[in-house]
C-alpha cells in the first residue's frame, strides 16, 4: 500500500476519532450538515464505519444504514478499536488497491467536518486528509453513483478553502 494512503487514512481515523470523543450528551440532538442527520445518526454511522469499511474489504457485504448497537459513550472506543484494525488491513495491502483506502479517507473526512460544524465549528481539521479526499471523490463520485448517497455538488467561491470545497462536493453548504 502506497505510504500516502496509510499516512493519510490514519490521519483521518485519528481526525474522525478525536470528533467522536468530544461529543457529549446535550450534543446528540443538534442537526449536522449531513441532511436528515442528528449529532447522534451521524455518531451511529461514524463509530461503526471502520469496522463496516473492514467488512467490505474483506468483501463481507455491509448494511450501512443497520444501526449499530454502539452507546453514544462508546463511539470512540469503538471507532479507535476498529480504526486499528482497519489500518493493519491497508497496511498488508499492495499498491494497485489505494483507491478503496482513499475512498475511506473521503467518506470519513466529510463525516468529520459534518460532526466538527455541529459539535465544534471553530475545530481545525487537516487540510491534507481534506486534499486527498476530495481528490479521490472527484475521481470516483459520478453523479450516478451519488445518488441516494450524497447530495448534488453545491457551488463554492474558488477561493473556499479545502475542507469547504470538500463539503461542497459532498452536497453540503459550507457556513
Amino acid at each position: 500500500m502506497t505510504h500516502d494512503a496509510v499516512t493519510t487514512l490514519s490521519a483521518a481515523l485519528d481526525q474522525a476519532g478525536e470528533l467522536l470523543s468530544v461529543v457529549q450528551t446535550d450534543h446528540l440532538d443538534l442537526p449536522t450538515p449531513c441532511d436528515g442527520w442528528t449529532v447522534r445518526d451521524l455518531g451511529d454511522h461514524l463509530a461503526a464505519s471502520p469496522g463496516r469499511f473492514l467488512g467490505m474489504a474483506h468483501g463481507e457485504s455491509v448494511d450501512w444504514n443497520a444501526s449499530p448497537d454502539i452507546a453514544p459513550s462508546r463511539w470512540a472506543v469503538q471507532f479507535r478499536a476498529d480504526a486499528a484494525a482497519l489500518l493493519a488491513h491497508w497496511e498488508s495491502q499492495p499498491d494497485d488497491q489505494a483507491p478503496g483506502a482513499d475512498f475511506t479517507t473521503a467518506e470519513l473526512a466529510v463525516h468529520a467536518w459534518d460532526l466538527a460544524q455541529a459539535v465544534d465549528p471553530g475545530r481545525a481539521l487537516d487540510p491534507a486528509v481534506a486534499e486527498r479526499a476530495l481528490a479521490a471523490m472527484r475521481q470516483g463520485l459520478t453523479p450516478e453513483n451519488r445518488v441516494g448517497v450524497f447530495a448534488p455538488e453545491v457551488e463554492v467561491a474558488g477561493d473556499a478553502s479545502v475542507h469547504d470545497r470538500l463539503a461542497a462536493w459532498a452536497g453540503r453548504t459550507p457556513r
